[in-house]
């Protein structure tokens, strides 16, 4: 997508004679980067009008160098916002202080990395919004991703490798690279990572999206019923649907050793130090809630071959949820034999009953990672372009992704300053 852009961004005008005529690049329908008069129902929305020759001529006497920033997905998006804002800044005076005039940037985003660029425009982070004259984003988990839940008690899908393996980046986020081939290597991961947990679902994700049902389909009980942070992630033990098991969280052992051998205190690792964060983390998407530019224009994958879980459920294959009684009252058996932190737990209800509950697999037609109706969709946006045939880390390798992608910036920049532009032209 870095090459993409580069290439057609730099190549919207050429020269004939004493004009100036559109590329073919922008021209050439074989060319599926060629935009000109190609309806956007094409690439994903039916709403929104074809770019056209003029919106070229109107932005084409520009020049648009792609630089892309990287970010430690550990840390906070808010934290990583406030320092990609100051190279942002420095990027932006380097071209001024250089004798181009260049008024901002238009930020494209992949997955987490568009609830950063929402961190860089908060007043209370990166505070940069009038240097940013729009945004693309690119399957945002807008709103957070139940699939964090699901990792951080059953491993990453698909992965046959242990955790040290995992890939240098967790794709803006969210993916479905190796980070753990189950619960335990997971969370001993993302427990301690401020980033990884700003992926869970936030208030605005909603309500009941952890259930239980039993083998005939019938809900047994869901969560939560308002708040999350109580009433699953910063649960006890002893509760069987909480998020974290604190035994997962230190496999190093780091709080039973002295600093100088490389011991870390309780305020650094460990139970209370996850609950702190997770609270924080959910402050933080509560902050950024409503946090969006005024120019965004976003694309997501909404394909049945790329499921995602939209709700988790827990069901029932074995005992008897009606002996067992109510769910609240199931107790987890201890070590394996209760979680074997890969999908399936037995618990014991109050009279002794044993059940056998599994996690169910994923059924809402997404990219695989991030669910439309809860997350995706819930961003701000002038045009979402609903797509298909792409996996989550595999988006901006599509076309129609890429079609999305131009056209926004197109959009953004046309879009700008009338008077710029005309003393430009």
């Amino acid at each position: 997508i870095l090459q993409l852009m580069e290439r057609q961004l730099n190549d919207m005008l050429r020269r004939e004679g004493k004009k100036y005529v559109v590329s073919p690049a922008w021209l050439d329908k074989s060319n599926p980067e060629a935009l000109i008069g190609r309806a956007p129902s094409s690439f994903g929305v039916h709403d929104a009008q074809p770019l056209s020759e003029d919106d070229i001529r109107k932005i084409g006497n520009c020049w648009y160098p792609v630089h892309a920033f990287g970010y430690n997905w550990l840390r906070s998006n808010g934290e990583e916002g406030r320092q990609l804002a100051k190279k942002i800044e420095l990027l932006i005076d380097t071209y001024n202080h250089n004798g181009f005039d260049c008024p901002g940037v238009i930020v494209v985003t992949h997955s987490m990395g568009g609830i950063l660029a929402r961190a860089m425009m908060h007043v209370d982070y990166g505070a940069i919004r009038h240097r940013i004259l729009g945004v693309v984003h690119g399957v945002m988990p807008t709103t957070g991703a139940a699939a964090a839940y699901k990792r951080m008690r059953a491993g990453f899908e698909g992965s046959n490798k242990p955790w040290w393996h995992l890939k240098s980046q967790l794709v803006g986020g969210i993916t479905q690279s190796v980070l753990g081939d189950n619960g335990e290597e997971v969370t001993a991961v993302l427990a301690n990572a401020q980033g990884g947990l700003e992926l869970l679902p936030a208030a605005a994700y909603g309500t009941q999206w952890l259930q239980v049902q039993d083998d005939n389909g019938k809900f047994l009980a869901k969560w939560p019923s308002s708040d999350a942070v109580s009433e699953i992630y910063t649960l006890d033990r002893d509760k069987w649907w909480r998020l974290i098991n604190p035994d997962w969280i230190d496999p190093a052992g780091q709080s039973h050793r002295a600093p100088e051998k490389g011991g870390k205190t309780e305020e650094q690792i460990g139970p209370k130090a996850t609950m702190r964060r997770i609270k924080r983390a959910m402050e933080f998407a509560d902050a950024i809630g409503n946090t969006f530019h005024q120019r965004t224009y976003a694309h997501y994958g909404s394909d049945p071959l790329q499921p995602a879980w939209n709700d988790l459920v827990w069901r029932v294959v074995d005992g008897d949820p009606v002996i067992a009684g109510d769910p609240l009252t199931w107790t987890l058996l201890s070590g394996p034999k209760g979680d074997n932190g890969e999908g399936t737990l037995r618990v014991k209800g109050d009279s002794g009953e044993v059940l056998k509950l599994k996690l169910q697999p994923p059924m809402t037609p997404s990219d695989g990672t991030v669910p439309v109706e809860r997350s995706a969709a819930k961003v701000r946006a002038k045009a979402k372009f609903v797509q298909a045939g792409y996996d989550h880390q595999g988006s901006y390798s599509d076309a129609n992704a890429s079609a999305a992608t131009l056209y926004g910036i197109v959009r953004i920049a046309a879009d700008f300053d009338t008077q710029w532009w005309s003393e430009k032209n």
